[in-house]
């Protein structure tokens, strides 16, 4: 089965499509959500949100981390919502792995 693995770096899209082998094969959504500006909207939100934590701003650390739990808990949430989405629009084909450790956000 492939896999859609939802991990962060600065500057790209958080959804990483892997072969049967775990090789990524490209790093945006699967073709299936092409179309789905729903929930291309929704990883861009959270790229951008991502993003914000290493952008030095006034009272940003820059250094990754959420300023308070409410905020953190707000973006997984919002992770959680995206994931979802995939899942209802692709009948659950992929199996889908986050790869970043919430702790460390």
């Amino acid at each position: 089965m492939n896999r859609l693995i939802i991990d962060f770096k600065y500057g790209a899209y958080p959804v990483w499509l892997a072969d049967q082998n775990g090789t990524v094969v490209l790093n945006d959504l699967p073709w299936e959500l092409a179309g789905e500006e729903d929930v291309d909207e929704l990883f861009r939100e959270i790229q951008d949100i991502y993003d914000g934590l290493w952008t030095p701003e006034p009272g940003n650390s820059a250094d990754g981390r959420f300023r308070t739990e409410g905020e953190k808990t707000a973006f997984l949430k919002l992770i959680d919502q995206a994931i979802n989405r995939i899942r209802i629009k692709t009948a659950a084909m992929y199996e889908i792995e986050k790869r970043f450790d919430p702790d460390k956000l």
